[in-house]
């Protein structure tokens, strides 16, 4: 049985080769997308109906039946497979003339494009912002829409081959057709939903400044107020205070350690006075050593095991149990909880931590059955309702309609892809172009685990990528010894130069919640061109602002590729035309910046711009005199 089925879609034409299996997507005749053939599978059974939908019944290599549904409506082709008992689907699909792979949310190392390393990811999602979906630079997108754990690799066998799928009854996903990027982008964006809501003006306009990769857990009242009043005398923008862990002595107390806060209510108020917003890290567990635990675990409030039994996880804080966000009582308990920490002591919000699917056990039994990945997007929808203005957070799989601030994960404090600086920039191209345009970067210099240091290098060339993104967040104080009085300058004056671009920064969230376009997004989203497919160290902010940091260490040069058009240099005025210019000179103070000269930003704030980096170049200069 080999008659070839064939759905016409505009200037799509899908081709399905029944037996052997395979499928294949045209774009004006020529061939973009492809599965590889199964010689496992055998047609036993054709239909195709009117509407073009094509309908097949295999029989695989073992006697297993399978049937396929193939529905095309609108840009969108749904492949559904269906089995009558389980089956480890294994779909297997690779991109024609040397395209890109681009998608699923955080990784480690953080590859944009993916074609650049080699994946395989056995439980997925898992951890961080995750999200199966995938797209392609030829104008390609496969969703699948659900949160079922699943499996996904990519050059796994060094072949081009982008491989998914899961073990199941039935498997379906979505095959996005457009002609670009960014039109797919556009139409998942359809699918998933774009933010309802952003957050407060504040988390975009000013700095947040966290406790944690500072002093960690030896964090106490008298340090917090320090480092707040040094942030203020040091001339950087007051923002956000956020108090991290640890203030409690047991975790699920959500009670404040007086040994080290002696008195938190005064502690706030004063942090108030210095104009700070004032935040609290928490997170969704309650540790078996908690005064909590017990009331927790008699209410039901906490997931269960298999047995029926309150779950234990292991976290990187102790054993505990989890919170059923699934369960109405636990969540007004847990809301309950943080309510009385604004009422008692003045806090604006909180930055909820954890989340991962990796602290829920796939068969963990809650009030509602889920799979693990959506105990993240559930907790994010307890934010999202209760606490959505003055939030951080960090997980998600389909939670892109809340609009929340999303933070990368802790970063390591180094240079590559593997979770240091670089990994900054396609972390942050990788979310916003899967639905979470409202980035945190992480703290500024990263966390310093272990032997890890951040030197004044690595610091500046820091601030430098985060000040055009979103949201900034400093955390290792660039005032502290061994930093001398040019990284203080460099840090404050970037930090700055963030609050100057908070209009346009604002401007950008606003049309983020008319047509969900990402604020920060990579070069080949606004301009198709085949030479910005693989450019990984540069960055749009909105379509205006063209960023090129310095992401290799000792580097003082770059490369840099701009796409067509006329593009300023905001440093020293200077014009270019679209194209790559060869060892562009990026000394430690600069950070390479080009306003689109077809998207200009408003004259007035473009004259404050270049106001603060000629202040950054005069300061620089000055302070290396000495």
């Amino acid at each position: 049985m080999s008659t070839k089925m064939t759905i016409i879609n505009g200037t799509f034409r899908i081709d399905v080769s029944p037996d052997p299996y395979s499928l294949m997507i045209y774009r004006n005749g020529q061939l973009i997308l492809s599965t590889f053939i199964r010689d496992e599978l055998r047609a036993k059974d054709i239909r195709q109906d009117a509407n073009q939908s094509i309908s097949l019944k295999f029989i695989t290599s073992n006697n297993r039946k399978l049937d396929l549904y193939l529905l095309m409506k609108g840009n969108l082709l749904t492949v559904n497979w269906d089995c009558d008992m389980e089956f480890e689907y294994k779909e297997s699909y690779r991109i024609s003339s040397g395209g890109y792979w681009y998608g699923g949310g955080f990784l480690n190392p953080q590859y944009f494009p993916l074609n650049d390393g080699t994946i395989n990811l056995e439980w997925f999602p898992h951890s961080n912002v995750q999200i199966p979906y995938w797209y392609t630079s030829s104008g390609i997108g496969i969703l699948v829409h659900d949160h079922k754990p699943m499996h996904w690799s990519f050059n796994n066998d060094d072949d081009g081959q982008f491989r998914f799928g899961r073990k199941d009854r039935g498997f379906k996903y979505h095959l996005i057709l457009g002609e670009s990027a960014r039109e797919v982008f556009c139409e998942f964006i359809k699918i998933v939903g774009r933010p309802l809501d952003s957050p407060a003006d504040i988390e975009f306009t000013r700095p947040i400044y966290s406790t944690w990769a500072q002093y960690k857990t030896a964090i106490d009242q008298e340090k917090t107020l320090q480092y707040a009043s040094d942030t203020a005398s040091k001339g950087f923008p007051i923002g956000t205070m956020e108090i991290d862990d640890k203030w409690e002595v047991h975790y699920g107390d959500f009670e404040f350690d007086d040994s080290k806060f002696p008195d938190p209510k005064v502690m706030v108020e004063g942090l108030h006075r210095m104009g700070f917003v004032v935040t609290l890290w928490v997170y969704p567990f309650i540790n078996l050593d908690s005064k909590n635990y017990s009331y927790a675990k008699d209410n039901n409030y906490l997931v269960k095991d298999r047995d029926g039994k309150p779950l234990t996880v292991k976290w990187w804080n102790g054993q505990a149990g989890d919170i059923d966000f699934t369960n109405p009582l636990a969540v007004n308990w847990f809301k309950k909880k943080l309510l009385n920490l604004q009422t008692d002591y003045g806090f604006d919000g909180f930055k909820f931590d954890a989340g991962d699917a990796s602290f829920y056990p796939e068969g963990s039994v809650a009030v509602e059955s889920i799979s693990s990945a959506e105990f993240g997007d559930r907790y994010m929808k307890f934010i999202a309702d209760n606490f959505q203005k003055v939030s951080e957070t960090r997980v998600s799989t389909f939670a892109q309609a809340l609009g929340l601030l999303t933070r990368h994960g802790d970063k390591d404090s180094k240079w590559g892809l593997d979770n240091g600086l670089h990994s900054i920039i396609t972390t942050t191209l990788s979310f916003s172009t899967i639905g979470y345009p409202y980035v945190l970067p992480d703290m500024v210099g990263g966390n310093e685990y272990g032997i890890q240091k951040c030197d004044s290098e690595l610091l500046i060339r820091w601030i430098e990528v985060s000040a055009p993104m979103p949201s900034i967040q400093f955390s290792i104080i660039p005032w502290r010894q061994g930093y001398d009085d040019y990284t203080i300058f460099l840090n404050k004056e970037y930090a700055w130069l963030h609050c100057d671009l908070a209009p346009y920064i604002l401007q950008l969230a606003k049309e983020n919640l008319k047509d969900g376009s990402p604020l920060n997004r990579p070069l080949f989203l606004d301009h198709d061109e085949s030479n910005l497919y693989r450019v990984n160290d540069e960055f749009m902010l909105g379509e205006s602002l063209l960023l090129a940091p310095i992401v290799k260490q000792g580097a003082t040069s770059r490369d840099i590729t701009l796409p067509r058009g006329r593009w300023l240099d905001l440093w020293d005025g200077s014009e270019h035309e679209g194209g790559l210019i060869q060892a562009f000179p990026a000394p430690l103070h600069r950070l390479p910046a080009f306003m689109n000269l077809e998207k200009p930003l408003d004259p007035s704030l473009t004259s404050k711009v270049r106001s603060r980096l000629l202040q950054i170049e005069a300061g620089a200069k000055e302070l290396r005199k000495h």
